[in-house]
C-alpha cells in the first residue's frame, strides 16, 4: 500500500493541524547525519498535552529521507501526558497504545487512541486515564515489554492483546482489515 505515517503527518502539517509540528532542529543534525552516513535527515517533533490541554512533553524523532526512524527521545523526564488525549472524545471507547505512530495509524482507520510514549503507563498517565477507565482499552505492543506493561494494569483497565510481535501501526500496515477487529473491540 505504501502507507507511511510520516506522510500523514506531512498532510496534517499542510493543513496546519496543531497536533503535529515540524520545528527547526532542536539538536545539531550535522553530527547525526555524519554518524549515520546520511545526506538528508530531519527532526520531527510531537507535542504531548495533559488533560487541561497544556503542553507537557515533546517526543522527538530523527528520520532519514526515506522516512526511516533513526532514533527518538523525549525532552521531559517521565511520562507526564498522553499524545492525542486532547483530540479524541474520552466519553467513548478508545485505545491506549504505545507510540505516536500507532495513534496515527489508528486515526487513519477512524480508531480513537492515545499514546503513552513507552511500554508502561506511568502513575501520572494512569491518573489521567482513571476518570475514563470505562472507556480506556490498553492495547500495548505484542512484544515482551508490551505484555509486561499490560500485566501491570490488568484489572485496573480493560486490555486487548495484539498478535505476538506486532504493534498497532505494523499490523494495520500489513493487514488493513485488522482495523475491523479493533473497531469491534471498541464496540464491546
Amino acid at each position: 500500500m505504501g502507507y507511511n505515517p510520516l506522510k500523514l503527518i506531512l498532510k496534517h502539517q499542510k493543513q496546519h493541524d496543531a497536533r503535529y509540528y515540524f520545528y527547526p532542529p532542536l539538536i545539531e543534525i550535522e553530527p547525526v547525519k555524519e554518524y549515520y552516513n546520511k545526506e538528508n535527515m530531519f527532526v520531527v517533533t510531537f507535542p504531548f498535552y495533559n488533560e487541561k490541554n497544556q503542553f507537557t512533553n515533546l517526543c522527538c524523532r530523527i528520520m532519514d529521507n526515506d522516512f526511516t526512524e533513526v532514533f527518538k527521545f523525549f525532552f521531559s523526564h517521565g511520562n507526564t501526558s498522553l499524545f492525542n488525549m486532547n483530540h479524541i472524545d474520552l466519553g467513548n471507547p478508545f485505545l491506549v497504545v504505545e507510540g505516536v505512530f500507532d495513534t496515527l495509524a489508528a486515526d487513519r482507520f477512524g480508531i480513537p487512541s492515545v499514546a503513552i510514549g513507552g511500554s508502561r503507563l506511568s502513575k501520572y498517565q494512569i491518573d489521567l486515564l482513571l476518570p475514563h477507565k470505562d472507556n480506556a482499552i490498553v492495547c500495548l505492543d505484542g512484544d515482551i515489554a508490551g505484555k509486561q506493561g499490560m500485566e501491570l494494569v490488568d484489572g485496573l483497565f480493560d486490555t486487548f492483546k495484539l498478535p505476538p510481535g506486532y504493534d498497532v501501526d505494523d499490523i494495520l500496515k500489513e493487514d488493513p482489515s485488522y482495523a475491523g477487529v479493533l473497531h469491534m473491540r471498541l464496540c464491546k
